[in-house]
C-alpha cells in the first residue's frame, strides 16, 4: 500500500537531465479539489505517493506498479509502470 503524502512547495526530483521532474504543492490534486467540489469537468492535478521498497524489487526490470483510481461516476482508470522501463533510461 501506497501513502498519499502532501507535496512540499517545490519537490526537485532527480538531478539530471534525464527523469528529473519539478512538483509543486500547487499542483495538488487533494488540496484542488478540498475546497471546490468536482463538478463535470475532470479536475487535474498531480498526487504523491511514498512507497517502501527494498533496494531488489526496486532494481528488478520486472517489477511493475500499478495505481488503479475511480472517479466519482465510477469510471476506473489504471496506469501500469515497469521498472525495466525506468531502468533502461
Amino acid at each position: 500500500m501506497a501513502q498519499l503524502t502532501m507535496i512540499p512547495d517545490n519537490l526537485r526530483l532527480g538531478g539530471g537531465s534525464i527523469n528529473s521532474a519539478v512538483i509543486r504543492a500547487s499542483d495538488a490534486l487533494d488540496v484542488k479539489t478540498a475546497k471546490d467540489p468536482v463538478a463535470a469537468t475532470p479536475a487535474d492535478g498531480t498526487l504523491l505517493f511514498y512507497v517502501p521498497l527494498k533496494k531488489p524489487v526496486v532494481l528488478d526490470p520486472s517489477t511493475r506498479l500499478e495505481l488503479s483510481v475511480k472517479d466519482i461516476h465510477g469510471s476506473e482508470s489504471v496506469a501500469r509502470q515497469l521498472m525495466g522501463d525506468w531502468l533502461q533510461r
